[in-house]
């Protein structure tokens, strides 16, 4: 339903009344009308993001045709402008492809064309205005707004000490699970978990579980802006299926001894939630929603990211995660 009311530019037929095509075509009494349609393939997806971390300001567009474009070369050419507002157009450069796919897991996509700059916007602070607009080597153009997401931060991370990559580092006592909380964000609404767990293959297999990936990709939500806390880590992974659902289960009662963690809650705007699918983890449902007008579909979103690591291996110079 999307798509079609975002296609132009081809004829149908079309009758008042609810019956199906053959039938209305014999009705007498049915006045034909033209209106225009374009054909599916020649629609350009954007999936455009400003994403805050403690790192920085990372501005990315992943542009691809749909399937069929007679042209999908068109995406390479294109010119991709975010505008703050009160300030001037910031043009972002075409890059490698990887640099749109490395830090945002999506199912593959063919000749796509990735425009990101981590410098151009460095100074874009939280809750600011930016608008879109995308211009196509054949002037069809592609437009959208968001705004950044507002300030929030880690409950307790000051107790921690720095970790890898910089992050709060904490220790959790083996088979112990503690509230991951955060502050409200301003514009946000909902926020993600993603929860990269390191050395389960070996901490379960004394219970004869196997674990194929390490670390192992566990994803919790809250599609709420009140939502502030999880239970971790058997509140990750439910909304989700993986190939074993021993894994869950086994992880309902805290991290095994020997194993450690990275989580990242990933604060969202309405525009990325609504766009936003992966694999079996479908949180509003399989059917995505566009936030963009003119001569394309996808979405121009915004993410903040804060992250927490912790390990379950004992060591005194390691606060706690919860006091």
């Amino acid at each position: 339903m999307l798509l079609l009311s975002a296609l132009h530019g081809r004829r149908a037929a079309v009758c008042a009344a609810p019956s199906a095509l053959a039938l209305a075509l014999a009705t007498a009494g049915c006045e034909l009308t033209e209106v225009t349609l374009a054909e599916p393939g020649d629609l350009v997806v954007a999936e455009v993001l400003i994403q805050q971390s403690d790192a920085g300001v990372l501005a990315s567009a992943l542009l691809y045709a749909t399937q069929g474009s007679k042209d999908p070369n068109r995406v390479r050419s294109a010119r991709v402008l975010l505008t703050p507002e009160g300030e001037s157009p910031v043009e972002l450069p075409r890059v490698n492809s990887s640099v749109c796919l490395e830090f945002r897991p999506r199912e593959p996509v063919t000749e796509a064309a990735c425009y990101a700059s981590n410098s151009a916007l460095a100074n874009l602070g939280p809750g600011r205005h930016v608008d879109l607009t995308i211009t196509l080597p054949d002037g069809a153009e592609i437009h959208g707004s968001t705004r950044t997401i507002g300030a929030f931060d880690l409950v307790g991370k000051e107790r921690m000490v720095r970790g890898p990559g910089g992050l709060p580092f904490c220790h959790l006592p083996p088979a112990t699970t503690f509230d991951l909380a955060w502050t409200r964000a301003e514009g946000a609404w909902g926020y993600i978990i993603e929860s990269w767990l390191h050395g389960l293959p070996e901490a379960l297999a004394p219970m004869g579980i196997e674990v194929k990936e390490d670390p192992l990709l566990l994803i919790g939500v809250a599609l709420a802006a009140s939502d502030t806390a999880i239970v971790f880590p058997s509140q990750v992974g439910l909304a989700e299926r993986i190939d074993d659902n021993q894994v869950v289960l086994a992880l309902q009662r805290g991290l095994p001894e020997g194993t450690s963690a990275t989580v990242y809650v990933v604060a969202a705007d309405r525009n990325f939630v609504r766009w936003f699918r992966g694999a079996s983890f479908n949180p509003l449902g399989t059917e995505r929603i566009s936030s963009l007008t003119g001569d394309g579909i996808g979405y121009f979103g915004a993410t903040a990211v804060r992250g927490i690591a912790l390990t379950t291996v004992d060591s005194s110079d390691l606060p706690p995660c919860a006091p």
